[in-house]
């Protein structure tokens, strides 16, 4: 495997890391929410920061860098991902989008 390859594959790895933190705590809220579960102090943290249009913090701890408020964050956490689907089903790019990366 190419240089290349490996350093796709741990961006690859840290974009599916951030959607699971975002998908299970998202499940959780949402259970809250209905009162199935007990809301916490973090999933109040959470849920406060939604009305605040703000990252939460469980997801800016295992996202990349970013000072956006959570809407422009979201919009940008897509075209990301999408880029990055895009490389690993249709090969490497002509011209790489650096910003895409978790560190660039």
């Amino acid at each position: 495997m190419q240089s290349i390859g490996v350093f796709v594959y741990q961006e690859i790895e840290r974009f599916n890391k951030l959607l699971f933190v975002m998908r299970d705590s998202l499940e959780k809220i949402k259970k809250a929410i209905k009162g199935v579960v007990v809301m916490s102090l973090d999933l109040e943290k959470m849920f406060n920061n939604f009305i605040d249009n703000k990252i939460p913090l469980n997801w800016s701890n295992v996202g990349y860098p970013s000072l956006k408020p959570l809407n422009s964050w979201f919009d940008d956490l897509i075209k990301r991902v999408e880029f990055m689907s895009t490389w690993l089903y249709n090969g490497p790019p002509k011209s790489y989008w650096i910003s895409a990366f978790f560190f660039p």
